[in-house]
């Protein structure tokens, strides 16, 4: 008798346990830890995520010509201070503001002491499609002199045939002038000289389908020039004039970019 009342007892505890267990919920915890994403979506999802991409612009272009090189030497100074040796530097300096920036990028047509032809420098520039060509380059002459600082740009000649190789630059005439301006009103306290934008077809601006300007920032006959150059920061603050000129630049024509 009471070996089956124990029996009825088990029977009844095991019917209870399992009704138990099918009444709760099961536990899903453990799984939804390995299969939930932990990172949260983006807010409005897909569109947000198309927006992103748009932002990753591209940098844009600018290319700095150092003038002469090589058996080319260009203008030497009576301390003989050479041109092309001042070009390099200069442009490597200026590139040097730009290492951190994300938005502009600096290349140079020659990163060392080699001669290029000057079509080749244009072939560069046009086949790379950069937004901005900056040819640096110093003045000379015979004697000591005081001349201003030049910026030369393109000037669109009437008697150019629109097939003409130098009717390339034509299209910049607007551009032309606003890197102009920028560089002047940024150079105006460096170089310590008065400052001049010439309009020009005599050079190979003409060629470059791009914006582009020609800076002569010393004069390699005027002795108080070959005195700054013996300073370090002469070239230093050029080249952050220049910098600046060119970030002027891009603000002024590409808005809403």
């Amino acid at each position: 008798m009471a070996d089956t009342k124990q029996l009825s007892i088990k029977r009844i505890i095991c019917i209870l346990l399992l009704a138990c267990a099918v009444s709760l919920p099961a536990d899903t915890s453990f799984a939804q830890e390995f299969t939930t994403d932990p990172m949260p979506a983006l807010e409005g999802g897909i569109e947000n995520e198309g927006q992103l991409e748009v932002n990753k612009a591209e940098p844009k272009l600018v290319i700095i010509n150092p003038g002469h090189g090589g058996s080319d030497l260009g203008a030497r100074s009576p301390k003989n201070f050479l041109e092309k040796n001042i070009n390099l530097r200069l442009a490597k300096l200026i590139k040097k503001k730009f290492s951190f920036d994300k938005e502009i990028e600096i290349r140079l047509t020659r990163q060392s002491d080699r001669s290029i032809e000057f079509f080749r420098r244009v072939e560069i520039a046009n086949t790379a499609k950069s937004e901005l060509y900056i040819s640096i380059h110093c003045d000379g002459g015979v004697g000591p002199r005081k001349s201003a600082v030049r910026l030369f740009i393109n000037k669109p000649a009437a008697a150019i045939k629109l097939n003409d190789w130098k009717s390339n630059n034509n299209k910049n005439d607007r551009k032309n002038s606003i890197i102009a301006e920028k560089l002047f009103v940024n150079l105006k306290d460096v170089v310590g000289r008065n400052i001049e934008i010439v309009p020009t077809n005599l050079l190979y601006l003409g060629g470059l389908s791009m914006p582009a300007i020609v800076i002569e920032s010393i004069d390699l006959s005027n002795p108080e020039d070959e005195i700054r150059l013996r300073r370090d920061d002469h070239l230093i603050n050029i080249a952050d004039a220049i910098a600046k000129g060119i970030r002027g630049y891009f603000v002024a024509t590409d808005v809403g970019r």
